[in-house]
């Protein structure tokens, strides 16, 4: 059932982006923005790939205990791309939500304080795709169970939390920078409404990365084949539903 949800959800951040792409191309405006829309969606593809075979060929949902090594070694390299493809989407999409944001908002202080967010987001996609990538030295100690006694790692359920909580707190930045703008524009009130709603919609990828956040606490490395089950299935929802919220906007101007 979660393999549906993923590819229901995937395939709509698919029709979000080409609708996007659409709208913009009908008013000769294409900018970075929706460039960077594409990219995360490339990013996110691998993201949905890479969980639709650990669900099918990564013996997600079995007792480790059950699973013989090379059967445990599959899951966990996996997981490592999956990771790896989860900690470049979301910040993509998060830089171009703060770049539409600067095309739609184009005043000198609020171009400031975007350009601050994008570079703490930057910084952060930077730092965690790295740490993700060398979790482990040598890199292959990540999913090689006999190099693991002679390897260096790092504790992966405390840099899930840390990277976690930090996506939470970033989201609600984004979400909640150009609402005083929206409120001082020149137009109906129900217009006004109408915009904050859409931006609120956002909100969603928020209340998705929180429950995703709350079953962290139920990994357990002895038995991650069967714990990390929760988490993943939150991950295919919030990366392809971040897609579809930053889309959003900019898909009324073609109708």
């Amino acid at each position: 059932s979660m393999v549906t949800v993923s590819t229901v959800l995937q395939t709509g951040a698919f029709l979000a982006v080409l609708l996007r792409f659409l709208a913009r191309r009908r008013a000769r405006n294409l900018g970075v923005d929706d460039w960077l829309a594409l990219l995360a969606l490339v990013f996110a593809s691998g993201l949905y790939v890479t969980g639709i075979l650990i669900c099918t060929i990564g013996f997600a949902g079995f007792h480790a205990s059950l699973l013989e090594v090379d059967q445990l070694e599959r899951f966990l390299m996996l997981v490592y791309i999956d990771n790896i493809c989860y900690a470049l989407t979301l910040p993509t999409i998060k830089l171009s939500i703060l770049l539409m944001y600067r095309r739609l908002f184009p005043t000198k202080t609020f171009g400031y304080a975007t350009a601050a967010v994008g570079a703490i987001v930057l910084g952060w996609m930077i730092s965690v795709v790295l740490a993700q990538i060398l979790t482990c030295l040598p890199v292959d100690a990540a999913w090689i169970l006999s190099k693991a006694a002679d390897s260096h790692c790092i504790d992966q359920i405390k840099f899930y939390y840390g990277n976690s909580i930090s996506n939470v707190l970033t989201d609600v930045l984004i979400l909640c920078l150009p609402l005083p703008l929206i409120w001082r524009l020149q137009m109906t009130r129900e217009k006004k409404l109408g915009v904050t709603a859409v931006l609120l919609m956002g909100g969603f990828i928020c209340i998705a990365s929180i429950i995703r956040l709350s079953y962290l606490g139920e990994i357990d490395n002895n038995d991650i084949t069967y714990t990390l089950v929760a988490v993943g299935n939150w991950t295919s929802v919030e990366t392809p539903l971040a897609i579809i919220c930053a889309c959003l906007p900019t898909i009324p101007a073609l109708f």
